[in-house]
């Protein structure tokens, strides 16, 4: 009898699926699990190209899609990329994981929504003839393009009597209409901007202006959105930043399902903060479970061109929340100069909010940043409530969104520049913690022995999955003879069964995401070493 070799839970974990558990990091360290040590990288176009990420979207599946811009040779194009869970380039989406399309000589993506049904729609930007338009695509969940949306699978681009109009949020109502914001250009005049259209692409001119709203806000030279909200009774926030001679405020507006200004939120629909006197722009807002309103951006100090993380907080009616912060306003000086792109709520109320920042000196960063409900940083989540990652000492990292995955692992997504040219859309993957209110403590059970698994039961197991369909349908010459060989052998020869075995686990490997799935593949694997271990 050979000796037996006892392993460790731990190591067999990592060693048949690869995976560090999450408990074994950190709230707020790169997960190892995803992609390269925690980041991934992605060349969209050619090497050199301009690839810039505005927007990220977690499928219900995990799949997390990208939407952005790729620049090259004079030409702008639209890019999207999916990826799976893990950080992999999906290959059942577009080519190789990514669609570039080009609508014209210049189009770019900045937000995406889901649709109901799965599909995939994209807004921006589109310039025809010198003209810039709303743009508005739609997909299929395999990344072609859904000619049954709009004009073959682009909406209608129309004007409304702007001169220019520019798409910087999505948002789906519950009755399957889309609204896509902005800025609308009226002449000299900047302008919070919205359209909506049927959830087939047409335009629904039953909304403000024939599709169009536009708000002026009051003694605002210049004003656009930045991100939408809807609440749960049909409400629209729209949040951005209003200009005025000589600084910008955070400003928010609410519409009626219809696009009307709400007059019962803030002054007649509109509500604007000021920090410093200077430059404050909401990149982002979210709203709490108990109908607050958040709002993160980048807020000016007045010296030296300075910015640093903003947040804002508000009760339902527009009026500051005087429990968060002070006077409902929070600032987080993070390096020199530090700016917040997006931010998400957690399960335990607390707001992560992702941004950019040279914290620790050196090129620009990912920098995330943790608070409490009160807005206090959380000192449990990274470094004193935050986490600053590079891409690489000569790499500068933009950051654009953030996103929370059902394991409550948190997805900051952006771009880096190289210093020899050139940009590729950038993601990372953290632990997020979510998941870490403390739970009613129960007694802890009496463990139940595992029974050790046989030979047999790896056999009903494969036989369950019905993956051999026949010999014409033979799934692989080795994996349907480490079958045959395992339904006859005599399982006291230790030796010969721990050899077959391994031949089993190398042929399902062989057939890995081509006839047996990850989940199929993982199950048979880790079943199979499990006897190895017993025969040991």
């Amino acid at each position: 009898m050979m000796k037996k070799i006892l392993l460790s839970p731990l190591f067999l974990l990592i060693l048949v699926f690869g995976v560090v558990p999450k408990a074994f990091a950190a709230v707020g360290d790169l997960d190892p699990n995803f992609g390269d040590g925690g980041r991934v990288v992605t060349d969209v176009g050619a090497v050199g190209a301009d690839d810039l990420l505005f927007d990220t979207k977690i499928q219900p599946d995990g799949k997390i899609v990208a939407v952005g811009r790729n620049y090259r040779n004079d030409l702008t194009n639209a890019s999207l990329v999916r990826y799976n869970p893990n950080g992999s380039m999906d290959n059942t989406f577009g080519v190789n994981g990514v669609v570039i399309t080009d609508f014209s000589n210049y189009t770019s993506f900045e937000t995406l929504a889901f649709q109901p049904d799965g599909k995939i729609l994209a807004g921006g930007r589109i310039k025809i003839d010198g003209f810039t338009y709303f743009a508005l695509a739609r997909y299929d969940s395999d990344g072609s393009l859904d000619t049954t949306f709009g004009d073959n699978g682009l909406a209608p681009v129309f004007n409304g009597g702007a001169t220019g109009l520019i798409a910087y949020s999505l948002a789906v109502q519950a009755d399957g209409k889309i609204l896509i914001a902005g800025q609308v250009f009226l002449n000299d005049d900047r302008l919070f901007g919205l359209a909506r259209y049927d959830s087939n692409g047409t335009l629904d001119t039953s909304f403000g202006n024939n599709g169009l709203v536009t708000t002026n806000l009051p003694s605002s030279i210049s004003s656009k959105i930045s991100d939408l909200a809807l609440q749960p009774d049909g409400k629209i926030i729209a949040a951005g930043e209003k200009k005025l001679a000589d600084n910008y405020d955070f400003a928010l507006v609410r519409y009626d399902s219809d696009g009307n200004l709400d007059n019962t939120f803030g002054i007649n629909g509109v509500v604007t903060t000021d920090f410093f006197g200077s430059t404050d722009f909401i990149k982002a807002i979210s709203l709490q479970n108990d109908g607050k309103i958040v709002a993160t951006g980048s807020v000016g100090t007045g010296i030296d061109s300075q910015s640093v993380f903003g947040l804002a907080r508000y009760n339902s009616d527009g009026s500051p929340d005087n429990s968060f912060g002070e006077n409902g306003k929070v600032t987080t000086s993070i390096g020199s100069h530090s700016g917040a792109t997006d931010l998400v709520i957690q399960n335990n109320n607390k707001i992560v909010v992702h941004g950019v920042s040279d914290y620790d000196g050196g090129f620009e960063k990912f920098t995330l940043a943790r608070y409490d409900s009160d807005g206090n940083l959380d000192d449990t989540f990274g470094i004193n409530g935050i986490v600053a990652t590079d891409f690489g000492s000569s790499f500068r990292a933009y950051a654009s969104s953030l996103d929370i995955q059902s394991d409550g692992n948190l997805i900051a997504a952006g771009y880096v520049r190289y210093e020899n040219g050139g940009s590729d859309f950038a993601l990372a993957r953290f632990i997020g913690g979510s998941a870490d209110i403390p739970p009613t403590p129960t007694p802890t059970p009496t463990p139940t022995p595992t029974p050790t698994p046989t030979i047999s039961d790896l056999i009903i197991l494969t036989k369950s999955y019905d993956l051999q369909k026949g010999i014409d349908n033979s799934l692989d010459v080795k994996l349907d003879a480490a079958i045959k060989s395992l339904t006859d052998l005599n399982q006291n020869n230790d030796q010969v069964a721990i050899n077959l075995l391994e031949t089993f686990i190398n042929a399902v490997e062989a057939q890995r995401n081509n006839k047996i799935t990850d989940a199929q593949a993982d199950e048979l694997i880790i079943l199979a070493q499990r006897i190895i271990d017993s025969l040991f």
